[in-house]
């Protein structure tokens, strides 16, 4: 029998990928039971890029389903109690925003670039490395 690994990169797509089976159960807080297409395809293509910096060593991202449509990604290291959250909107007419946090300070940053996204990801896997949390 072989032995398939699925590597984080890929759990976290599939999680993506879920969130396209509506949650009905949504509809009776006013909340939009499934993804929109613009959140799903921009959620993709930013984990696509930062898979091709970060190859091997792209953490495990858990993806939700936000209020509109959009898409919450969250990276969490426990160990470092450092956390990134990036908001993917469902539409293009808002901008994309991240939340970066460690023990009980955090930063929010709007709009974003993959290179954000990335250099905070190195900072949430490394233990030396520092990164702005003053406001």
């Amino acid at each position: 029998m072989p032995n398939y690994f699925v590597s984080d990169f890929e759990y976290s797509c599939r999680n993506i990928h879920e969130l396209k089976i509506p949650d009905f159960s949504l509809e009776r807080d006013g909340e939009i039971p499934n993804v929109s297409y613009y959140a799903q395809f921009l959620a993709f293509t930013l984990l696509e890029h930062l898979h091709e910096q970060l190859g091997s060593y792209f953490p495990y991202c858990s993806a939700t389903l936000e209020s509109q449509g959009g898409i919450d990604l969250v990276w969490d290291n426990t160990e470092l109690n450092k956390r990134v959250w990036v908001t993917i909107p469902h539409s293009s007419n808002l901008q994309c925003s991240v939340l970066y946090s460690q023990n009980d300070v955090s930063k929010f940053i709007s709009p974003i670039s993959v290179e954000l996204i990335y250099n905070l990801l190195v900072w949430l896997l490394d233990k030396s490395s520092e990164y702005d949390l003053k406001e």
